[in-house]
């Protein structure tokens, strides 16, 4: 699972929009490892991202660790679990947390004085709500299938 999600976080759809994000691929692997975990991944992920495809950049690694691998391993975990711990509750974790990172980057834009909230927030919401929906539609589907037909690939060793 682990490696698929790290394939799968090198795929980075930009929007019709023009804003661009990496994939959060740290809900599939909440079901069964701690939150730290995801994080760490995600960290690797970003790294690796920043340093061969020179997407997100070394400067903005500490933000993009916060929104995207703080708010998706975390808040995906714990909306996850506030859910039921269901597929159901994967999927809406996922396009919540997308949500939650955008709208925090797009206060963090308009805190940097870059761009004015009032322009940033609709068009990162609109988005990745988006984006987001469709994050959330793969993560349900991909949990439904894992639990119908292999349940066992779920079921890791705790760390």
């Amino acid at each position: 699972m682990r490696t698929f999600s790290f394939f799968a976080s090198s795929y980075a759809p930009v929007s019709f929009l023009g804003s661009g994000r990496a994939t959060c691929t740290t809900r599939p692997q909440m079901r069964g490892y701690p939150p730290f975990s995801g994080f760490l991944l995600m960290a690797a992920v970003l790294l690796l991202e920043a340093l061969l495809f020179q997407h997100g950049g070394i400067l903005a690694l500490g933000v993009n660790l916060l929104n995207m691998g703080f708010v998706g391993a975390f808040g995906g975990y714990f909306l996850y679990r506030a859910g039921g711990s269901t597929p159901l509750s994967a999927g809406l974790a996922a396009l919540l947390t997308v949500e939650i990172s955008s709208v925090l980057c797009a206060l963090e834009l308009s805190i940097s004085g870059v761009v004015s909230l009032g322009t940033t927030l609709p068009a990162m919401a609109l988005a990745h709500l988006i984006s987001g929906t469709i994050e959330g539609i793969v993560t349900f589907s991909l949990l439904s299938f894992l639990i119908r037909g292999a349940p066992e690939i779920l079921k890791g060793e705790k760390i």
